[in-house]
């Protein structure tokens, strides 16, 4: 029997250093009190230190999500920084018009899907493989991702150096060199794309060791509304037809929302601490908290983060106007739709408010009572929780 001065404790520890419980031990080893009070404090201070470090390394930003769900608000919230460089939306020229549904299918929206072909704009490994140069700054295959009306402009201010570099009659491949030098000395690369469903991120955090990916969801009734609200999306309330095209639509969001939600349960168990997803609707509803907690995620500095939030141009901007109209950005779509509409969405997107925790109205009066919240989302799924590496569990 052992020495009242001394403990028995098991010789096994996990990969941090800190006792793991063992429900069968067969071997012991004999240790004096202060013996083992000092080897235990060195490994908390040694597992805290870990910890520490985890958080403060810095990681570059993939932001992935669909069109008008918010991901340019979330895209110039994390990279317009002076320490970051930013493409936005790099896969949008090679094909304006179609998203990759897996590796084998190609589509255009509205349910219409094909067959993947090997031709160059139509090759989901050649978008995968643009990515991961991005994240290697290494430009000199991505002359055909510059939309020289859009990637400059919607970049932000580190792209300045292209742009002068054009001007000065430089082709887009010998500008591209001289951004490299840009990307290599910033402290962290992103960019945000609407064009993968979440099973074809997996490539790119295989190959890219500190890139971390997020997964933006909104509600797709606020996402159906923003569509029919920007001119180029060409999308309109039809109640002559019963909403036919909203219906299509919205269809085509909550089926791929359905894919990336099962993709997104695997690809949380293989890399815990790379993935998460993120509701636009969680970050809105404290955005100055909330911004600080992605910051602290993906280690960036909040040195400009104030400044940026008082005056983020034209996105932003809009953003207030609504506020001011009808209090929060979150319920817009609540105003802005009719109820008739709403009812069509609902009907293809039951899974989706089912499984996420957006709520649905039995009557207009309730729809246009903001006292009722429109989304409850469980504790996993909200930004409090990045660091906790919670698995998700949809019941899918």
């Amino acid at each position: 029997m052992a020495a009242l001065d001394t403990l028995i404790i098991p010789t096994r520890f996990n990969a941090y250093g800190l006792i793991q419980r063992v429900n069968d031990i067969q071997t012991h080893d004999v240790y004096s009190v202060n013996t083992i009070s000092k080897y235990v404090e060195d490994k908390i201070s040694r597992y805290q230190q870990f910890q520490s470090a985890q958080e403060e390394k810095r990681y570059d930003i993939l932001i992935n999500s669909y069109m008008r769900s918010g991901s340019s608000f979330t895209g110039q919230l994390l990279a317009y920084d002076p320490d970051i460089f930013y493409w936005y939306e790099p896969l949008w020229n090679y094909n304006s018009g179609v998203y990759y549904w897996g590796k084998k299918y190609v589509c255009t929206g509205r349910t219409i899907c094909g067959l993947a072909r090997d031709k160059y704009s139509l090759n989901v490994e050649r978008m995968q493989v643009a990515l991961t140069h991005i994240y290697n700054c290494s430009f000199s295959t991505l002359a055909p991702a510059v939309a020289e009306k859009m990637t400059p402009s919607y970049s932000g201010k580190i792209w300045t150096p292209y742009l002068e570099c054009r001007k000065r009659g430089c082709s887009v491949d010998c500008c591209l060199q001289e951004l490299e030098t840009v990307c290599k000395k910033s402290k962290h690369r992103a960019s945000k794309v609407v064009r993968l469903t979440v099973d074809n991120l997996e490539y790119i955090l295989d190959n890219t060791r500190d890139v971390k990916v997020i997964h933006l969801i909104r509600d797709p009734r606020a996402i159906i509304n923003s569509r029919i609200t920007t001119t180029w999306y060409q999308l309109k309330a039809t109640p002559e037809d019963n909403h036919r095209d909203i219906k299509l639509d919205a269809t085509d969001v909550c089926l791929r929302i359905m894919y990336d939600l099962k993709a997104a349960q695997q690809l949380k168990v293989k890399y815990p601490t790379r993935f998460a997803i993120v509701m636009f609707e969680d970050l809105q509803k404290d955005l100055a908290t909330k911004s600080r907690l992605l910051y602290s995620y993906f280690g960036i500095e909040p040195t400009h983060l104030d400044a940026k939030l008082s005056n983020m141009t034209g996105i932003l901007a809009h953003e207030h106007t609504v506020q001011m109209k009808w209090g929060d950005y979150t319920n817009w779509w609540r105003f802005q739709l009719s109820y008739s509409a709403i009812k069509v969405i609902d009907s293809v997107c039951q899974n989706v408010t089912q499984h996420l925790g957006y709520k649905t109205f039995n009557n207009e009066n309730d729809l246009k009572n903001i006292s009722l919240d429109a989304f409850s989302f469980t504790s996993e799924l909200l930004l409090e929780n990045l660091f906790k590496s919670e698995l998700y569990d949809f019941h899918l």
